[in-house]
């Protein structure tokens, strides 16, 4: 690019590739070379233009087979029953999930493998994401590739009236529809709070069902963050519901996703 400048002066020289390591691109950056990889990178300074990214797709995973972390799940969730999170940088993401910057900067580039979303970096390294499909239309594209919340089911025997959980499964279908309670109640924590909460409640951890006890579900990730009313969002427990053979709770999920207003 040097010696092309040394002998062009009628505009702007840009070096144009296919692709780029991140170690030729952050050369390219510290000696202000302009750069576009197509669909992917550019680098424009002389416009004012920092850095933009649209990571690449995953090498080796077909989409159609990818199931989103955890953490990249609660982003689309977020923002499929909070708020937008169109400008919203990783940073202000990190800190509505409970989890460290570099978590959210990670399930930006996971969400941005998908053609409907684009990670943008600006000055200061923070990364934004774009999520172009709203409402209905992103729950439909992303579907498929959210998990069962769910990670273990415990059947406890509680001895104190009192429990840092919200309400699960079909305890929570009951709540929501004309579903009938379960025999036993359903409630719900985040996976790593299990030990800690056994330990302080005393709780005793069962191998069967028997009369006083409940169900407890540890989930990926927490459900409090997404909670309403003490009891789990729609979506997540729609997602933990859709395997169910039996025919009323199948009936009864899909009627879920009738209730929130996309």
């Amino acid at each position: 690019c040097q010696v092309i400048r040394s002998v062009w002066s009628e505009g702007e020289v840009i070096y144009l590739t296919e692709a780029m390591t991140s170690q030729n691109r952050g050369r390219l950056i510290q000696y202000k070379v302009s750069f576009i990889v197509p669909g992917n990178q550019m680098y424009l300074p002389v416009l004012g233009i920092d850095l933009r990214e649209h990571f690449r797709k995953l090498r080796g995973v077909k989409k159609t087979e990818m199931s989103l972390t955890p953490t990249a799940q609660l982003v689309v969730l977020w923002t499929l029953l909070k708020e937008s999170i169109q400008g919203m940088n990783s940073a202000q993401m990190a800190k509505r999930l409970n989890c460290t910057r570099v978590a959210a900067a990670r399930a930006y580039d996971e969400l941005a493998c998908f053609d409907w979303a684009i990670v943008e970096k600006s000055r200061g390294n923070q990364k934004t994401l774009v999520i172009e499909p709203k409402g209905h239309s992103l729950w439909q594209l992303v579907n498929e590739h959210l998990q069962n919340p769910v990670r273990k089911v415990r059947w406890v025997l509680n001895k104190h009236d009192t429990l840092p959980a919200v309400v699960a499964g079909e305890s929570a279908l009951a709540k929501y529809t004309l579903m009938s309670e379960p025999r036993y109640p359903v409630y719900a924590i985040a996976a790593n709070e299990w030990k800690g909460i056994k330990k302080t409640l005393q709780l005793e951890e069962l191998a069967y069902p028997e009369p006083g006890c409940f169900a407890l579900q540890t989930w990926r990730y927490s459900p409090d963050l997404l909670a309403e009313d003490y009891c789990v969002d729609r979506l997540s427990l729609f997602l933990s519901l859709r395997q169910e053979s039996d025919p009323r709770i199948r009936i009864a999920s899909d009627e879920l996703l009738e209730q929130i207003p996309w």
